[in-house]
């Protein structure tokens, strides 16, 4: 400053003396000249030197001024030229650094500057600053959408674009997620399930930016699942979607075709959801919307559209004279069902179509008796297929009502058998004995003849509890050997009992095992050796030994009541026997012993 008011001076005074001097007349001493405090006080108020830097920006009640002076000023004048106007007016003379214009409208330019005033001067002006007002949105909502927290805004007149701000919880200040949005609408992707977020809005035209309203919307983000697909499944349609990372659970709903609105099916914590009640032929869609808490996300409007085709619900199979029978609940909707089968070591296989809508069974007639057979049933709707169940149903193939060849009855009789002998007798539980007809015992000793004949009577006669334990005397005789030959079996048929079957075997006659027979029913009665076993018990003194015997089965038969699926729920083995039996004793000589009896002996309670 002072250095400023010495040079104009000097040149002042250079001026005067130029003015009226010759140049050849100036003295050195010319410049010396002395400047009282009058003159330099002229001089100081000659022209001002506070610098203003000002600083304009939009404010939600206002235009907000702050400025910086490189001076100590005693107060500050505000200006603003309005468009239009000819001329700036002065708003305020404030000894503050900062003024908000209040009297602002939206949409409107304005042009601002600043005074210094010191010792009553005002000092160089700030520069001049324009701008243009625009208020912050009316309205500022959020909520979770399907890409992230969607942001949306009413329209501030005047605005180009908007810049769109955020900030999360914890967070000191917001932040800028995306400026120049054309559309009234932002989607911030860049959010994390469970964590708040505050959004505030920024009208924007060019270069003039409005104001940033702290206080807008607050909301947890819950990101919405990624949809995978929408299947018919075996127990109905089947919903599946991505995870998402820090949801507590999962809201499912559908629509049925023609509805205005979604229905809600439940809340599940994993990612799949099993919708069993979805009416068969018709159309679904399928949304769902993660939870956190009780805020949820947004949902693919999309979804996942199908139409809906139950699996058939197998109601059964069964045994026919020439074939395996299947039958199926109907599927509503569907116009033709597709039957598979899977034989042993197999995969399934499509062996027949139903092109008709209410049939419900098929008949395979193209089976081998003894095989088993797996079936299931897949439906079709206008070209859409059904899930099918796998498990299926099984069944041997066993003719019904007709006569089974050889092989079949071996292999039936030898399984059932063996299933039997190598469980330890434990498939059975009860036998009894028709009485002896035509019953002699003749030793010679008439006390030994009534005893005998009495001990005869009562083990063909009176029921048995069996003997469960593994090698029990039933487990051992009353079921043959496993050496059944084809050319033992007469016959062999099958008929229906209610739900179940019949197997009825019938053994060729035989002729005493022991002279060369191979009767696998030999061992089905008392064996000579029990026989003489109990003979010699009631014989004091005397060995009682097996000469000779013969037995002869007439038309032996095995009745087998079996389930569908092959399974045993009884055996009865019954048949006439007629043997002789010839045992010797030293002092009674030879005992004889004739009978005939009718061998009838059930077992039931098999354990699978």
């Amino acid at each position: 400053m002072k250095k400023f008011l010495s040079v104009l001076l000097s040149s002042l005074i250079i001026m005067s003396v130029f003015a009226c001097v010759p140049v050849n007349a100036i003295e050195e001493d010319v410049f010396d000249i002395e400047i009282t405090d009058e003159l330099k006080a002229v001089f100081e108020t000659v022209e001002p030197t506070y610098k203003t830097v000002l600083t304009v920006k939009a404010a939600t009640d206002g235009v907000a001024l702050t400025w910086e002076c490189d001076g100590e000023a005693d107060s500050y004048k505000v200006y603003r030229l309005d468009a239009g106007a000819a001329a700036a007016v002065e708003l305020a003379d404030v000894a503050e650094t900062a003024y908000t214009d209040a009297t602002v409208k939206n949409n409107t330019y304005y042009k601002y500057h600043v005074v210094a005033v010191k010792d009553g001067v005002e000092q160089t002006p700030s520069e001049a600053i324009l701008t243009k007002y625009l208020v912050a949105p009316a309205t500022v909502k959020a909520s979770n959408d399907i890409n992230g927290v969607n942001v949306t805004w009413s329209a501030v007149t005047g605005a180009l674009a908007y810049d769109v701000y955020a900030r999360a919880a914890g967070e000191a200040d917001y932040k800028l997620i995306k400026d120049g949005v054309k559309a009234q609408s932002y989607v911030d992707s860049n959010v994390k399930t469970g964590v708040y977020y505050k959004y505030a809005v920024v009208a924007r035209c060019g270069v003039y930016v409005g104001v940033l309203n702290v206080n807008g919307p607050l909301v947890k983000a819950v990101q919405a699942p990624k949809l995978i697909s929408a299947t018919n499944g075996v127990d109905g349609v089947v919903f599946k979607w991505n995870a998402v990372e820090g949801a507590t659970g999962y809201r499912v709903y559908s629509r049925v075709g023609g509805a205005t609105y979604f229905t809600y099916l439940g809340t599940v914590t994993t990612t799949s959801f099993t919708d069993t009640k979805a009416a068969s032929g018709k159309y679904y869609k399928y949304v769902v919307k993660a939870v956190h808490g009780s805020t949820q996300s947004g949902y693919d409007a999309n979804g996942k559209v199908l139409k809906v085709v139950q699996t058939p619900k197998l109601l059964g199979i069964a045994n026919g004279a020439d074939g395996i029978y299947v039958k199926w609940q109907l599927v509503g909707g569907a116009d033709k069902y597709n039957i598979y089968r899977r034989g042993s070591g197999e995969g399934y296989k499509l062996i027949a179509t139903v092109k008709a809508s209410s049939v419900n069974n098929y008949k395979d007639t193209s089976v081998i008796a003894g095989q088993y057979y797996r079936y299931t049933v897949r439906a079709i709707s206008g070209g859409i297929y059904s899930n099918y169940n796998a498990n299926g149903l099984v069944l041997r193939f066993l003719p019904l009502n007709g006569t089974w060849n050889k092989a079949v009855t071996y292999n039936f009789y030898k399984n059932a058998v063996g299933m039997i002998k190598n469980n330890g007798a434990a498939g059975y539980t009860l036998k009894t004995w028709q009485k002896l007809s035509n019953l002699k015992v003749d030793s010679g000793d008439d006390a030994l003849d009534a005893a005998l004949k009495d001990e005869f009577t009562k083990l063909f006669s009176q029921a048995q509890t069996v003997n469960v334990g593994k090698g029990s005397y039933d487990a051992k005789y009353c079921f043959p050997e496993n050496t059944v030959a084809y050319n033992q079996v007469k016959s062999a048929t099958c008929t229906k009992k209610g739900n179940n079957y019949l197997v009825k075997v019938v053994f060729v006659d035989t002729k005493n095992p022991a002279e060369g027979g191979n009767n696998p029913i030999t061992k089905c009665a008392p064996t000579y050796v029990d026989m003489v076993a109990m003979a010699d018990a009631m014989k004091d003194g005397e060995s009682i030994t097996k000469s000779t015997g013969s037995a002869t089965y007439t038309a032996y038969t095995i009745t087998s009541e079996i389930t569908p699926d092959g399974k045993f729920v009884s055996m009865v083995h019954s048949g006439p026997c007629k043997a002789t039996l010839d045992m010797y004793a030293p002092g009674l000589g030879n005992i004889d012993i004739d009978y005939n009896v009718v061998f009838n002996a059930q077992y039931t309670g098999f354990k699978y």
